[in-house]
């Protein structure tokens, strides 16, 4: 058990199993709420990459990148977004 979840469980007790088909509908959640933030995409982007592939990947952070910087963190995400493209094989 890693530390984060030992303390987690101390402060909440056990926490509710999850699985990917739960974490992706909770990033599909963020973004139909709220569809500006281009961290929302960048998240969905990783987790799309561990369990869809590369390929979906890449044309997803390639969308993300071309989205319009609305928000103040958001050359800080794309510059994440475009180290990740540089990391596809």
């Amino acid at each position: 058990m890693r530390s984060n979840e030992a303390m987690a469980q101390i402060a909440f007790g056990k926490l509710p199993d999850s699985t990917c088909q739960e974490a992706g509908r909770c990033f599909e959640k963020a973004i139909e709420l709220n569809p500006d933030p281009l961290m929302h995409y960048i998240s969905w982007d990783g987790f799309t990459r561990t369990w869809d592939g590369p390929t979906k990947h890449e044309i997803s952070s390639a969308r993300c990148l071309a989205m319009r910087e609305t928000e103040e963190d958001d050359p800080r995400t794309k510059r994440l977004g475009e180290e990740s493209l540089a990391k596809l094989p």
